[in-house]
Formats: structure tokens, C-alpha cells, sequence
């Protein structure tokens, strides 16, 4: 058992406050002092060896929250106890918040003392929070041979040395680890046992660590049986008082070390993996790098390197420089596939990629998804782009592929857009007018009997006035064409309008008008009447048409 306020561990700023608390008990209690009791963890479960023992560990034990008065008639000590014990016994137990017995205030006396009235005893109840309060700022002591047991069967070597560098205490693995006996190495220093060249290193250590009083965590190599071991080596300097002590003299050190050596190997083995896969692990990384940015059906850059490619043009345009975006689209693609089959498909693809880098070589070539690609090509404008692009498309056309036709559309920056979103924009309306006229150029050729015309495709004006020619001699006979050849004609004038889609034709018949095609729109509706009046309100009197053969 243990009568000691030492069974706390009190904080330096606590031991005043405690000190106080226990003389106010004292008065209140009517005896000469007031002490703190509880048992102590070693001796736990043992029998009282005194009276007063005795009475501390039955106020310990009981269910009462007031003080506990002896002598009364509820308590009644061994008579084996000796008889010289204190005739007057008043201990209060203090508990903690959840109600656990933390411990108890108690006094004692050769005489009996003053009776508890309800005030004392209330005072008392106030006393005891106020003493549960500052012993909770405490942390319990560690029993003096929980540590011994715990040095004793660690595996790390623990030691204390005084100033001069004299071994006070070592535990069982530290005398494995210098190999020598605990009664061989007690007074001595590592000088005197191995020589002043193999403890200066550590000697030197030890001084600086008690001068700046700041612990240092150091690795030694240390031969042993078997070969050489790393010990993580953790010195702190001992101050006397405890290190909370402001000033306090600094008494020697601890040093604890612990063998690294297995895992000193096993981060060495890991390093020596990570070495040899680097290579490995770098060409993997610039295979998937290379990979996100590579078109796997043509090997060309795709749309992401596109993206990033055409911002980074934009971002780093100087003065007079300029960047040409050409976007090129396959025609009729979707049927070139349905007739000859994907892999046909994938193989037309490919040519055309490996001829736009072989015509175009000053440009960077990529496809974008599908059967659309983009070049981009910065300096100065491009006047032979188009042309490059035209000798590959031809070049192409003899390898076997002479149904292929491309519609292309050229932007430039910063003259006509400066962002990446207005430019490719304007590349892409260019591109699709330019397809929408080629698709009216082949619709006037069959009408016509006359081939296709490229030049044409470039020069739009020149398409509405083929489709005028050709409606001009439609219009010169009385009589109904065999077939529908009003949507080529109307693509055409659609083809011609920059900006425009979508567009209708309707012919009159008597007093109605009959649609003939539409462009941008559902064919749904073709062949469909609306009577003249009908017309005036839906296009207005002034526009609505009034000739016979005139179109809407």
C-alpha cells in the first residue's frame, strides 16, 4: 500500500495547489495533516499491514460518497493490526467523473477529533472536487518495476551514463550489444573499456547533446557475429528534476538503441528492385505517354495532341507570326465503308495519313476521330497548303482508292480568329460549305452529263451559276423532268450563300405550291401542296412567289 501523493505524478505548477488543498483538509478534518492514499499497483490484493492501511483501503472500498469516521460502529479493525495505530481515522474518497476511485483523502490522530457537522462536511465534498480537479492534471507514475521489466525484456540496448561518461545502468541487451557483463561495464567509460579512437565519435555525441539539452537520434555500424549492424542510436540528456525543469542540471545521458539492420536491408533490396525497373518503368511510361497522344488506326497525333497543340500555337505567337489551320473531311465515307468493309476502311485511312505527311511535310498532320483530319502549319500564310493537300488526295486516288474525294476548310490566325475555339470554327464552316458545294457540283453534273469541277468546289460563285444555267433550261420547256432534279439544284443555291444550311423549293401548280425539295430538313414533307393564299400569309404578299416556276 502507499500513503505517498507521489502515487501521482504531478506537473511542477500542481504540487503548490495540491500542498494548499491538503492543509485546508487538515483543518477541516480537525487533525494535524491530510495525505492522499491509494493502493499501490504492485501490492494490489495484499493485506494491510497497519491499522491505518487498513482504514484507508475500507474508505477506498466504500459505497459511501461522505467521510468515513473510525472510531464508529461500521468499522471494526483485524485485532491482529497493531495497537499503537491512530485512535481517530476521517477519510473522504475522491472519485473521478465517469465515478472510478481515484483516491483518498485522509486524516489522522492519537485523539478523537471533532465531530463532522453538515457545513464540514460539505466543505469537504468542495475540498475533494478541487483536489480530483489538480490530480487530474496528473498523469499515474509508472511502477518502478513495471520499467524494470519492460527494460529487461526489451531487445532494444538501453543505457544511462553520468557526466564523465560512466556507465550508471544497462540492461540486458545493451550488455549483448557492447559484449561485456553489466558488473564489467558499471563505473566505466567506453574509453577506458574500448580505447579512446573507438569512443570518441560517440563521446563527443554524448557532450553535445548534455550542453544544448536536445536529444539527437544518430546510426552507428557495430561488427558483430555474423558481420557489421546499423543501430539507430536515440541519446537524451538527463536533467536533474526532470526535463519540465527550467535550469535544472543536466546529470548525463540515456542512449537506447535499436538494430535497423533487417530493414536497412529490406529498403535496400526495394531500391535495388526500384533501380533495375526503372528503365523498364520509364520506356513503359513513354509508351503510354506516346500512346495518349497517337491515333491507333493511322500512328498520326490525335485529338488531344491537336488540342493541346493548336493552344500552345495560339499562346506563343509573336509579333507578325501566324498559325493555318486546315481541316480536311473525307467524302462519303460512311458508304465506302458499307460497301468494302471497316477494315477497307481503316486502310484508306492510313494512306491518306502517311500522303498528307508526305505532301504536307511542313505541316503537323493529325486525325481527329472518324474520317476528319486537321493539319496545322505555322508561319508565314500558306499558299500551297491547299495544294499539298489536293497532291495527296490524288496521290491517294492512285493506289487503287480513285472514288476518294476530300472537303477541306482553311483558317488562319491571329488575321481571321485568335482562339482555338473561333478558329477551328471557322475551318469548319468553311470545310462543310465547301463539302455541300461539292455535293451540288455532282448533282449539276448529272443533270448536265459534265464531270465534276475541283476548281469549282473553291470558287462557290461559280456553282450558283451552273445551278442558274441549268434551271434556265429546265425553265425553257413546257414540260416535266422524269426525275426529281430540283435538290441539286437546291444544295447548289444553299452551297452559294455563305452562312446558309437549310433551305426549300416549291414550284406552282395552278393555284398551289407544290414543295420539291429541302435541304437541312426532313424530305418527309416533298410533294406536299399549299394553296396560294396559304403561301401569301406563311412568306408574306411581298415575297410570297408569284410566277409559275419560280422557287421558295
Amino acid at each position: 500500500m502507499s500513503q505517498e501523493p507521489s502515487a501521482f505524478k504531478l506537473p511542477p505548477q500542481a504540487h503548490a495547489a495540491v500542498s494548499r488543498l491538503l492543509k485546508l483538509g487538515a483543518r477541516l478534518l480537525g487533525v494535524p495533516a491530510a495525505a492522499l492514499w491509494a493502493p499501490r499497483a504492485d501490492a494490489a490484493g495484499a493485506a494491510p499491514r497497519t491499522r491505518l492501511d487498513w482504514l484507508c483501503l475500507q474508505t477506498w472500498l466504500s459505497p459511501d460518497q461522505g467521510p468515513l469516521v473510525y472510531p464508529g460502529p461500521a468499522l471494526h479493525p483485524p485485532a491482529a493490526l497493531r495497537a499503537d495505530e491512530p485512535r481517530f481515522f476521517v477519510g473522504l474518497l475522491l472519485r473521478q467523473d465517469d465515478g472510478q476511485p481515484l483516491a483518498v483523502l485522509y486524516g489522522a490522530a492519537s485523539t478523537p477529533g471533532p465531530p463532522l457537522d453538515d457545513d464540514t462536511r460539505a466543505a469537504l465534498a468542495d475540498l475533494g472536487a478541487l483536489l480530483v480537479h489538480e490530480l487530474g492534471r496528473a498523469s499515474p507514475a509508472v511502477p518502478e518495476p513495471a520499467l524494470q521489466a519492460l527494460a529487461e525484456h526489451t531487445s532494444d540496448a538501453a543505457y544511462v551514463k553520468d557526466r564523465a561518461g560512466r556507465y550508471l545502468w544497462v540492461n540486458p541487451a545493451a550488455s549483448a550489444l557492447l559484449g561485456l557483463a553489466p558488473a564489467r561495464l558499471l563505473g566505466q567509460t567506453d574509453e577506458t573499456l574500448f580505447g579512446p579512437q573507438a569512443s570518441a565519435e560517440l563521446r563527443a555525441l554524448e557532450q553535445r547533446v548534455m550542453t544544448t539539452r536536445v536529444p539527437e537520434v544518430t546510426e552507428r555500424e557495430v561488427q558483430r557475429a555474423g558481420g557489421p549492424h546499423i543501430y539507430q542510436l536515440t541519446t537524451v540528456p538527463v536533467v536533474e528534476g526532470g526535463g519540465a525543469v527550467e535550469g535544472g542540471a543536466v546529470e548525463g545521458v540515456v542512449g537506447l538503441g535499436r538494430d535497423i539492420t533487417d530493414r536497412r536491408r529490406r529498403v535496400q533490396a526495394i531500391q535495388d528492385v526500384s533501380a533495375a525497373l526503372s528503365p523498364q518503368a520509364d520506356l513503359h511510361t513513354q509508351t503510354l505517354a506516346r500512346l495518349a497522344l497517337e491515333d491507333p488506326v493511322t500512328g498520326l497525333r490525335n485529338r488531344r495532341a491537336f488540342d493541346a497543340d493548336l493552344e500552345a500555337y495560339l499562346a506563343q505567337l509573336a509579333p507578325g507570326d501566324g498559325v493555318s489551320l486546315l481541316l480536311l473531311d473525307v467524302n462519303a465515307f460512311k458508304a465506302w465503308n458499307d460497301v468494302h468493309g471497316h477494315a477497307a476502311g481503316d486502310t484508306l485511312l492510313r494512306a491518306l495519313g502517311a500522303a498528307l505527311q508526305a505532301h504536307c511535310a511542313a505541316a503537323t498532320v493529325y486525325r481527329l476521330g472518324g474520317d476528319e483530319f486537321a493539319l496545322l502549319q505555322p508561319g508565314p500564310a500558306p499558299g500551297s497548303l491547299r495544294e499539298c493537300v489536293r497532291a495527296a488526295e490524288r496521290a491517294v486516288q492512285a493506289q487503287g482508292f480513285a472514288e476518294l474525294s476530300c472537303a477541306a476548310g482553311l483558317a488562319r490566325a491571329p488575321a481571321e480568329a485568335t482562339t482555338p475555339s473561333t478558329l477551328a470554327r471557322l475551318a469548319d464552316q468553311r470545310m462543310l460549305h465547301e463539302k455541300a458545294a461539292r455535293r451540288a457540283d455532282q448533282g449539276l453534273g448529272n443533270l448536265t452529263g459534265a464531270p465534276p469541277d475541283d476548281r469549282a468546289l473553291e470558287l462557290a460563285g461559280e456553282v450558283t451559276f451552273g445551278a442558274l444555267r441549268a434551271t434556265l433550261a429546265l425553265l425553257a420547256h413546257d414540260t416535266r423532268p422524269e426525275q426529281n432534279v430540283w435538290a441539286p439544284l437546291l444544295e447548289a443555291a444553299v452551297a452559294a450563300v455563305p452562312g446558309a444550311e437549310s433551305g426549300s423549293l416549291s414550284l406552282r401548280e395552278g393555284d398551289s405550291f407544290v414543295l420539291q425539295a429541302q435541304v437541312g430538313f426532313s424530305s418527309a414533307l416533298v410533294g406536299v401542296r399549299q394553296p396560294a393564299a396559304a403561301a401569301h400569309v406563311w412568306y408574306g404578299a411581298a415575297s410570297a412567289p408569284r410566277s409559275a416556276a419560280r422557287g421558295c
